[in-house]
């Protein structure tokens, strides 16, 4: 899969999401934190309570091994041909991320998580988990030479009067990302316009994949960002009215 663009997170406040057991750490479900995490007994079973349509199911930093994900019907979600399971259940999971991406955009009232297996320590672990729906996977992704991706931090540095550099660090690390094309078609503007259109959020998923496992902290991450500045996707890349167009994405992560 090349890069994704999904809507906001829909769980997003303590009110759509009933626990059975860990109430005290719902909010680490989605505070965008992977060194929070929500905690409950493996039996555990979580209702959300979700007006939207999804299509997209996302697992950071999990120790589950064996779960299940219910619709309100009672059946369970069915995910794209190419997964490595054809349902959202899993038996003996060892991934650490889960990236699902559903057979068909679902319509949710509630769906319902449902942990059936002891697993070491005695406590479930969810760093983060999203619910959301695809706006736009990319034509194709940008060439390394134009793509530029950094983790700042706000910090102040300071020369001693007697000698050495002291670094004061006041915020944490935030995602900032930059990417350009050349040569991209007129429906991949279309479409980009459609995200940068988003103004108020937009999750971006630089390495998802099809397959539902996701281990690996460098690759199994999302960021909730902004895309700011101008839309510059109308210039042709060539004198050939033919050829595609150029532009460029700016992306700052928005605040926890």
């Amino acid at each position: 899969m090349n890069m994704e663009f999904l809507e906001r997170n829909y769980i997003n406040t303590t009110t759509s999401v009933n626990a059975s057991a860990g109430t005290s750490t719902v909010s680490y479900l989605f505070d965008r934190k992977l060194s929070t995490n929500y905690t409950a007994s493996p039996t555990v079973t979580i209702h959300f309570t979700i007006n939207n349509t999804i299509d997209r199911i996302v697992f950071q930093e999990i120790n589950l091994k064996a779960f299940t994900i219910k619709h309100v019907t009672g059946t369970s979600l069915f995910l794209k041909s190419g997964s490595d399971t054809t349902t959202a259940e899993f038996s003996s999971n060892s991934s650490t991320s889960l990236y699902l991406v559903l057979g068909s955009i679902t319509t949710v009232n509630t769906l319902t998580f449902i942990g059936s297996s002891a697993i070491t320590g005695g406590l479930i672990q969810i760093g983060q988990m999203w619910m959301t729906k695809n706006i736009y996977e990319l034509e194709r992704n940008p060439e390394i030479s134009d793509f530029d991706i950094a983790r700042n931090r706000k910090e102040y540095k300071h020369k001693m009067a007697g000698g050495g550099t002291a670094l004061y660090t006041i915020e944490e690390k935030y995602f900032e990302g930059r990417m350009s094309w050349d040569f991209i078609s007129s429906s991949a503007t279309t479409s980009l316009e459609s995200v940068y259109d988003q103004k108020d959020g937009i999750v971006y998923v630089p390495f998802p994949t099809l397959t539902s496992d996701w281990t690996g902290q460098k690759l199994a991450v999302a960021y909730e960002v902004v895309w700011h500045g101008d839309f510059r996707f109308d210039l042709q890349s060539d004198n050939d009215r033919g050829s595609g167009y150029s532009g460029a994405i700016r992306l700052d992560e928005t605040p926890k």
